[in-house]
């Protein structure tokens, strides 16, 4: 099921309004999101979820030529996870900020979210 926003308004619900609560639910479970907003770096996010579809399109490939190993399925998958972690850790920071990267912040940003593991 795709993630669907839901806002509840303090005039009743009409159309009008400032939001009050943002919920979402995603694969059946219901998750309550900050009702403060920061802006989306949508041009790294983007260039992370490239590399991910990117390095799984290869695996499929390979999968499907009958060439893919076990240690190439670990390595590649690997890569993946690391853009997709990676991709939401960074989804608020500065492409300033990006262009900066430190080791720590490579490391930590490439681990998976432990905000995920409500």
């Amino acid at each position: 099921m795709r993630p669907e926003r839901r806002l509840k308004r303090r005039n009743g619900g009409g159309g009008f309004g400032r939001p009050v609560k943002t919920q979402a639910r995603y694969g059946g479970q219901e998750v309550a999101l900050p009702t403060k907003r920061k802006d989306l770096n949508l041009e790294i996010i983007g260039s992370n979820l490239s590399e991910a579809i990117e390095e799984l399109h290869g695996l499929r490939d390979r999968a499907s030529n009958g060439e893919l190993t076990e240690a190439g399925l670990q390595v590649g998958l690997a890569h993946a996870y690391h853009h997709l972690n990676f991709a939401w850790h960074i989804r608020h920071v500065s492409t300033a900020q990006y262009a900066k990267l430190t080791k720590a912040q490579f490391d930590r940003w490439g681990r998976y979210p432990s905000d995920f593991d409500n």
